[in-house]
């Protein structure tokens, strides 16, 4: 498949090919692009930002209403897609369509959200006798960096809600998953954004998406990834405004009064969904001693009855493990793990690409990666611990750690919790990136949805135009 700048369909450069992650069976080839490109293609963007500047709010709008239709029409598609590119069981693609439609229908019932808006000055200068307006505006030109976690959801939202601000937008996706981001341009250009308004451009992270963070003809940068990803990111920067968003340590503590079935249904969504490769994905359950024998019991049958396997069967709840990032972590964290006194409950292997859902127990809260380093991987621990103190005095030490409360005493678990030391604290629920956590630069993750309204202004700066009396 080709890559799409400067408002044509082009295949520059050597070939990267795209593998199926079940059976590693080649599944299309795209552009591994070089630096040389962004030239070519973010120059042309600029026509694009113009055209959309000139666009009717009618006719712009007009495109997400296209889409939304566009998208429905494809809906197998985009779901098989999800299935053989990225490796994702049938319920988890389907999941990540219907967030993705949800999203465009937003769009597509408020021309509101759409271009350039006027809105009234705020309070505090007006009371000073002040008058004037506040104009919202796109940035310009925004470069936009994908992971492989949700190859559909990720790109859809961010692309098209930079598009509706008014935005031109380039696209570079996770290296292994190209093909989902190319079709969506393909839908993009069909529902009638402008060719000179979108790239999407192929390569190797490190060396492209690297070469696009630095330039400094892009307006807006928005990137999702791990932790070291987002510290590149932000060295390469520049000046460029950045919207970052990156994951952090979860841990759940289960205290002797603890509800054992509902943390373990919880417990294997936030830690197995998507082959455990989410942001926030819980890691490790620390359980005081009344409760932790029959956790291990509980945990460790319900993860072995996860059914593994060809993620285009109906059954298959788990399929590969399609980033190698995680693959190499898996590795690292069970060797690890297990020179520390750690135990397998459940799995410890893995062929390839596919790991099977992996449990440990007796997990050392002091030298355990579980507790201090984001995972992303199909592997978690459950460790003993004398009482919820002992390890909330470790787990104090982490910047960014989601603290998850399992107990039957809530009342005190809530006055507890305002005391603790964690900017994100959960009282029986476990949370993941579809409750809406999200970490921004110089700011802790935070638990609730996002709107549409907060999505346009991410894509937006504001001029105020104020004039003052005589």
């Amino acid at each position: 498949m080709k890559a799409f700048y400067a408002g044509e369909w082009r295949f520059d450069g050597p070939v990267k090919k795209v593998r199926n992650p079940f059976d590693e069976s080649v599944i299309g080839e795209v552009p591994d692009l070089e630096p040389e490109i962004l030239d070519l293609a973010i120059d042309g963007l600029s026509n694009g930002c113009e055209e959309l500047k000139n666009m009717s709010r009618e006719t712009h709008h007009a495109i997400f209403r296209n889409l939304l239709e566009i998208l429905k029409s494809n809906r197998n598609e985009l779901v098989g897609l999800l299935q053989t590119e990225q490796g994702k069981p049938v319920y988890e693609a389907r999941m990540e369509w219907d967030s993705m439609i949800q999203s465009i229908e937003v769009l597509a019932d408020n021309a509101s959200l759409i271009g350039q808006e006027i809105q009234p000055l705020a309070a505090e200068p007006a009371s000073r006798g002040w008058s004037g307006f506040t104009i919202r505006q796109p940035h310009g030109i925004v470069g936009i960096l994908t992971p492989v976690v949700y190859p559909l959801l990720f790109p859809i939202i961010h692309v098209c809600y930079a598009l509706a601000a008014g935005n031109s937008v380039i696209l570079k996706p996770a290296r292994v998953t190209p093909l989902i981001a190319l079709r969506l341009v393909e839908l993009l250009l069909e529902a009638g954004v402008p060719p000179t308004a979108i790239a999407c451009i192929t390569g190797r992270g490190n060396v492209l998406g690297k070469a696009l963070c630095a330039d400094k003809r892009l307006n807006h940068l928005c990137c999702m990834g791990r932790i070291p990803t987002i510290k590149s990111i932000r060295n390469n920067a520049s000046f460029v405004p950045a919207h970052l968003q990156w994951g952090c340590v979860s841990t759940v503590i289960a205290d002797r009064s603890a509800d054992v079935e509902r943390l373990v249904r919880s417990y294997l969504r936030a830690a197995y969904d998507n082959a455990g490769q989410s942001a926030f994905t819980a890691s490790l359950i620390a359980a005081e001693p009344e409760v932790y024998d029959v956790l291990c019991d509980r945990l460790s049958a319900a993860v072995a009855g996860i059914k593994t396997g060809n993620p285009l069967n109906d059954a298959t709840q788990m399929g590969p493990v399609s980033s190698a990032v995680s693959r190499s972590t898996f590795d690292k964290v069970l060797a690890h793990e297990k020179e520390n006194g750690a135990e397998v409950l459940v799995g410890g292997t893995r062929e390839g690409r596919r790991i099977l859902p992996t449990l440990l127990r007796n997990c050392d809260p002091e030298k355990s990666i579980l507790s201090r380093e984001e995972v992303r991987a199909p592997v978690s621990g459950i460790t003993k611990i004398r009482k919820k103190e002992d390890i909330i005095g470790i787990l104090q030490k982490q910047r960014y750690h989601i603290l998850t409360l399992f107990t039957g005493e809530t009342g005190a678990a809530v006055n507890q919790a305002s005391n603790l030391p964690f900017e994100n604290i959960h009282i029986n629920g476990i949370p993941t990136w579809r409750d809406g956590l999200i970490c921004l630069p110089g700011q802790p993750p935070r638990s609730g949805l996002r709107d549409s309204y907060d999505r346009i202004k991410d894509y937006c700066r504001y001029r105020d135009i104020v004039c003052h009396p005589g």
